[in-house]
């Protein structure tokens, strides 16, 4: 449901995704937090994690792309050990 991805993100993309969301208590004119790295173009084909390598965070982990795992019913994700490491391999 909405009210679980807010409540518990599971993906650190998510996690980001969220930090970057204005609050009340947010000062006027205070700079968003951001996901650093650029996305990577649909026409490059990434080996491993997307999104570890958008944060330069790849050494020593597989090329392999990380698996899909069922969070919840209907909820899937990629698992990466770098990018969601609460989440049991």
């Amino acid at each position: 449901s909405a009210a679980d991805l807010f409540d518990h993100a599971q993906h650190a993309y998510t996690r980001g995704l969220l930090q970057s969301i204005p609050t009340l208590e947010t000062p006027s004119k205070s700079v968003l937090k951001t996901i650093p790295g650029m996305v990577a173009s649909l026409a490059d084909h990434v080996h491993g994690c997307r999104f570890c390598q958008r944060m330069g965070r790849s050494a020593g982990i597989s090329n392999e792309r990380p698996r899909l795992a069922e969070l919840a019913p209907g909820h899937w994700a990629e698992i990466c050990p770098l990018c969601t490491p609460d989440i049991e391999q």
